[in-house]
């Protein structure tokens, strides 16, 4: 993924990215570097992330919400988000200022891509902004969610095949409708190349889950043939 891939050329070229950008030690004046617009996207990236949790997943606690927002919105996993990106190609920064390695630390990645997020609300609006952060973090969030929370029926399925000595593996084909910021995953799970179950989810390993769930029901307990 490139930021090219992401946002808009016109956007690309505003003053506001070249700021988003521009790491203090490359500042003319205070006004000019990123710190300010790292301030503002620290908290529209922590808003966007606690929404779409808060609405798709009304199972999860506060404590359990708090932790994957933790874990998305960390330096670390904003430092590799922003790697992914090559958001390093982009950074004003004078090498000499910001340490013996000349390259840009985890830290000023990190404010990088908060300042662009900040960058992106300023300039495109919310809904840019649900659409970069879910396309950059989707699946960071996925990963972070807990099996108790969509249950883990894809490993109860495997089992209950191999329970009846029948080879095949589950498979499991996804697709999505809807906008970036506003996805609804589907997924068919196969065995021996037969359809036997079909799921959907706002994330794609909701969608399995929930495949997989289905898939249960119609091969163990008689549901939904027909």
């Amino acid at each position: 993924m490139k930021l090219e891939d992401l946002l808009p050329e016109k956007f690309l070229n505003s003053s506001l990215f070249l700021q988003s950008m521009t790491h203090k030690s490359a500042a003319k004046l205070e006004g000019d570097s990123n710190e300010r617009l790292e301030f503002l996207g620290d908290a529209v990236l922590q808003l966007v992330v606690t929404e779409f949790l808060f609405r798709n997943f009304q199972d999860l606690s506060e404590g359990r919400m708090t932790k994957i927002r933790a874990a998305v919105v960390g330096t670390q996993a904003l430092a590799e988000a922003a790697t992914e990106i090559s958001l390093q190609d982009r950074l004003r920064f004078i090498p000499r200022d910001v340490g013996d390695s000349g390259v840009a630390s985890s830290s000023m990645l990190a404010d990088g891509l908060e300042a662009l997020v900040a960058a992106i609300y300023l300039s495109l609006g919310i809904e840019e902004v649900e659409r970069f952060v879910l396309k950059v973090f989707g699946a960071l969030i996925e990963q972070s969610l807990p099996d108790e929370v969509l249950g883990d029926f894809k490993s109860d399925l495997q089992e209950r095949l191999a329970s009846l000595k029948m080879n095949g593996t589950p498979r499991y084909e996804d697709s999505w409708i809807g906008p970036d910021h506003d996805r609804t995953f589907m997924s068919v799970v196969f065995v021996d190349d037969t359809s036997v179950g079909y799921g959907m989810g706002k994330t794609k390993k909701e969608a399995q889950q929930n495949a997989a769930m289905n898939a249960i029901d119609r091969l163990f307990h008689g549901k939904g043939e027909g």
